[in-house]
């Protein structure tokens, strides 16, 4: 049997400014990266621009400010990009009452990319976010750092609508995978999280240990079950 080496090539640069995140998609056949930057330290700000890049060139820039997430989905034709904004503002003067922004994203009839708001859902400091499609419905799912997970349903006209909270104290990330479509699986991964910024050194920071805990939908009129649970969920 012939040895073929294999690895992994320099391949391009695109310039990031403290990006936290990236999300790869296809559109039109064209690979797309889209970059949640989160801070310019030239500039010692969270209000940065990040990008949606096209073959690695960029395409378009969408302000964001502290910028924890990034998700992209097609559904129906459509692009949606949505940001997660932590929060605005300074250190020390943190307001967390950040909308997540939802952007819709297409080539015009010229060839040009073009993204558009399409909608600010209310949010609190969020750390995280995914869109999954189930069922041929939409879904995104939003951790509210402090208390909630809340889950958005895209409703056409209606746009996104939230459709179910969670209570989960602590909740850093989700992720979400279809097993055998039959449940489908949601892990909300909670971790221990602090109750003042951790980036300064003197702050003195008290943490609490908080379990992950693995949800299931059902889809009769939409309820979340929680068998196989890392712990039963009594509302936390």
């Amino acid at each position: 049997m012939e040895f073929v080496a294999s690895g992994f090539n320099h391949n391009n640069v695109i310039n990031t400014l403290g990006a936290v995140k990236i999300h790869p998609f296809v559109y039109e056949g064209i690979l797309h990266l889209a970059v949640a930057n989160r801070l310019d330290t030239s500039k010692r700000t969270f209000m940065v621009e990040s990008a949606i890049w096209g073959d690695f060139f960029k395409e378009v820039v969408i302000t964001t400010t502290a910028a924890a997430d990034v998700a992209v989905m097609e559904f129906h034709g459509t692009y949606f990009v949505a940001f997660a904004n932590e929060f605005e503002g300074q250190l020390e003067f943190e307001n967390y009452d950040v909308p997540v922004s939802i952007y819709t994203y297409v080539y015009d009839a010229d060839g040009e990319s073009q993204v558009d708001l399409w909608q600010e859902l209310p949010a609190f400091r969020v750390k995280s976010l995914e869109f999954v499609v189930l069922h041929d419905q939409l879904f995104l799912v939003v951790i509210n750092r402090t208390s909630t997970v809340n889950i958005f349903r895209y409703e056409g006209m209606q746009k996104f609508q939230v459709i179910h909270t969670i209570p989960l104290e602590g909740a850093m990330d989700v992720s979400i995978y279809p097993f055998k479509n039959d449940p489908e699986i949601i892990h909300m991964a909670a971790m221990a999280y602090g109750v003042r910024p951790t980036l300064f050194a003197n702050a003195q920071v008290r943490t609490k240990n908080v379990d992950s805990i693995i949800f299931r939908f059902f889809f009769d009129g939409f309820k979340t079950d929680t068998t196989g649970c890392s712990r039963p969920f009594t509302g936390i």
